[in-house]
This record gives structure tokens, sequence and C-alpha cells, in this order.
């Protein structure tokens, strides 16, 4: 713990100091869980993938519902770190500390702001990917409806995620 006059007379320091060993520690944590749910889903897809043709439809659909709760924990644990590095980020590091905000600035293009792919695409399309096998298990809906219908998924699932996570 710092002292009081110590804070005092270099607060703006300390909370850069502060302000970044937050962002470090929240963007370490970031990735930690992307390791996490990324090993867990490829688990889930190759016990499904195990016994896809050697057990009946229960078993199947157990994993991937699984899978679809997997996947949606993974949007909304991505979606909330994300808004708080991105408040550390655009309030803090951005503004006070030049250096930063030029690494920040050379890769700050629409494809990097529009496509988001650890918090959103991935997610999102392993999302889908577990819908498909539902939708193809279960019902046996023909592949062309079904790729219409995760198309038009996609896009509900990026406006919901764009309204209610990205600021």
């Amino acid at each position: 713990m710092v002292p009081n006059n110590q804070y005092n007379n270099n607060s703006k320091k300390y909370e850069w100091k502060r302000v970044w060993e937050y962002h470090k520690e929240a963007d370490n944590l970031f990735h930690r869980r992307f390791s996490f749910f990324l090993v867990a889903e490829s688990m889930l897809i190759v016990s499904f993938a195990t016994i896809m043709d050697k057990t009946d439809n229960i078993v199947q659909t157990a994993i991937i519902f699984l899978g679809l709760v997997y996947t949606f924990g993974w949007m909304y644990v991505n979606a909330r770190i994300a808004i708080r590095l991105n408040y550390l980020k655009n309030n803090y590091l951005i503004e006070h500390d030049p250096i930063y905000r030029g690494y920040m600035e050379s890769v700050n293009t629409i494809f990097e702001k529009f496509f988001h792919f650890n918090i959103y695409i991935l997610p999102k399309m392993t999302f889908l990917f577990w819908l498909f096998l539902l939708l193809y298990t279960i019902i046996g809906l023909p592949i062309i409806l079904i790729l219409l219908l995760l198309m038009l998924g996609y896009s509900l699932l990026t406006l919901i995620f764009v309204i209610l996570f990205d600021s």
C-alpha cells in the first residue's frame, strides 16, 4: 500500500500505474478465459464427433445443449471483460499515454473495429455451429435451409451483441 503523502505527491503517476495494472490483469484474464473456452469447446466437439453414429439422439442432443450453454457463457464473459478493458483503454491509457495511443492507432482500421474476432466472431460462430448440429440432429432439416437460418441467426446475434455490449 502506498503511503498517503506519496499518493498526494505523485497522484497522477500512481493512478496511471494502477490503471495499467488493472488493464494487464484484465487482459490476462480475458486471454486465459478465451483459452479455457476454446479447449472446452474443442473437447465437446470431439465428444460429439466420437459418438455421432454410435449413440441415439438423446446423448448427442445433451452434448449439443452443453455446447450451447458453454458458448453462450463464453460470449457473455468475453463481452463483460471487453467492456471493462475498453473503459480503461479509452478513458485512461489512450488519453494519457502517447506510446499506448500510437500502439492502438497502428491497427485502428474498420476491419479491426467491426469484427472483434476474439470477443464476438469466434464465440458466435461456435454458437451457430452448435445450432446447426442441433437442427441437423433433432429435426433433420435440409442443410441449405439450416445454412439460411444460421445466416439469419448470425445477423440477429450480431445485432443483439452490438446493442447490449458495444459502446
